[in-house]
């Protein structure tokens, strides 16, 4: 006889339930109970240490003394050396994100892996102008409540899905395909930046934790109907190169910092609820003579 879910009986809410109870008829593994048209739980995901072995790859690339060139001579064996000119160069984004909102207290950023592409196109000896597209951007943030904005948990008149409701703790996980567009300033190593994003979001879910007397309650739901598609906002960078030498076939450390300008609650009555996020990480260029070069002599 499989494990009886104690709320079987009620009426279900519009969300799926993930829960452990201490009980010695429960299986030790956490069972998995659907309600209604909400999502299946999924356990909840370490991305944070996906997110540095990734950049902890590329940093060896770099070897030991720091060398950049290294890192870019490898990317030259992969790609080729076709996508940059001496007016344009080609490269990747990796980046650390911290994702927050604004106009809800209480709540903390939430930590997730950002990667995409960019050009960067020579203006002139010291202005650049460089369009991405990042594929993988962050948005929303941890710790709301469930009577936040567009957070979905309802009280349903069962006292334990109430009481994990009342004193649960949400998390809000978006996904964004985005397109920042910079105007760059270069002065030696040191670059300044500033420009605007267009972002669409492609999902957007809310997740609920919960410790109860009886144990842990996990609740989650889709909400990206409930959320507007499209942001917007501006974008402010400040980066530093590795080996000025290469000048735009340089790695660079980057820090960038989202100012989202829109409210990402569809028909929200209240405080407009904005994304803000914080990205710092590495830009890698791809290809390139110099990197070719690199392979060449050996260096």
């Amino acid at each position: 006889m499989g494990y009886e879910h104690p709320f079987a009986a009620s009426s279900p809410p519009p969300y799926s339930m993930r829960h452990t109870f201490p009980t010695p008829s429960a299986p030790s593994t956490e069972d998995m109970v659907p309600f209604g048209e909400g999502r299946r739980s999924t356990p909840k995901r370490s991305g944070g240490l996906v997110s540095w072995l990734v950049i902890g790859v590329v940093m060896v690339l770099l070897g030991p003394s720091a060398q950049p060139a290294s890192g870019q001579a490898l990317l030259a064996i992969l790609f080729g050396d076709k996508l940059s000119t001496e007016t344009f160069q080609m490269g990747m984004n990796l980046d650390m994100a911290w994702a927050g909102v604004s106009s809800i207290d209480g709540t903390s950023t939430r930590r997730a892996f950002s990667f995409g592409a960019y050009g960067e196109i020579k203006l002139s000896d010291r202005w650049r102008l460089q369009p991405e597209l990042t594929i993988k951007t962050p948005g929303g943030a941890e710790d709301l409540a469930y009577r936040d904005p567009a957070v979905p948990f309802e009280l349903v008149g069962d006292s334990l899905i109430d009481e994990a409701v009342l004193n649960g703790s949400v998390t809000r996980s978006s996904g964004y395909v985005s397109l920042p567009v910079l105007l760059r300033y270069v002065a030696g190593p040191v670059g300044i930046g500033v420009g605007g994003q267009l972002a669409y979001m492609t999902r957007t879910n809310d997740r609920l934790e919960s410790e109860v007397l009886q144990g842990q309650v996990q609740l989650e739901q889709s909400i990206t109907d409930s959320m507007n598609r499209w942001d917007g906002g501006l974008v402010f960078s400040l980066d530093y190169a590795l080996n000025p030498s290469l000048q735009m076939r340089s790695m660079r450390i980057n820090a960038k910092y989202y100012l989202g300008l829109t409210d990402t609650v569809k028909d929200n009555p209240g405080d407009a609820v904005r994304n803000s996020i914080l990205f710092i990480g590495l830009d890698v260029p791809v290809g390139g003579s110099s990197a070719a070069e690199e392979v060449a002599g050996g260096r």
